[in-house]
């Protein structure tokens, strides 16, 4: 619903933008729905993240990452980064949310 409302706004600014009559309630008004839009793929990302960490039921892939993790973080010696995609990155290195965190063991 978010989405579609977005959509909405946004097609409507844009015509009125051509039409040269968009106004800043308008653009305000987008601004508001894009943060709603944001908060709402975080709150997503927050939650597969809370599911992947709780390890109840681990995918084969989570567990795959981790074990690639591990082994990374032991053989470069420092924290490795399970990533929102099950890749794995030095913690440092990370850029996309950090599923888990894996620290070398030496």
């Amino acid at each position: 619903m978010i989405r579609d409302e977005f959509e909405k706004a946004l097609r409507q600014f844009e015509q009125d933008f051509q039409k040269g009559t968009a106004t800043k309630e308008q653009f305000d008004k987008l601004d508001v729905w894009q943060q709603l839009l944001n908060a709402k793929a975080e709150a997503e990302r927050e939650i597969d993240a809370k599911q992947i960490q709780g390890w109840v039921h681990p995918s084969e892939d989570a567990q795959i990452a981790i074990q690639a993790a591990t082994s990374m973080a032991n053989t470069i010696h420092e924290p490795v980064a399970v990533q929102q995609d099950l890749s794995t990155k030095p913690l440092k290195d990370a850029d996309q949310t950090v599923l888990e965190v894996v620290r070398p063991k030496c």
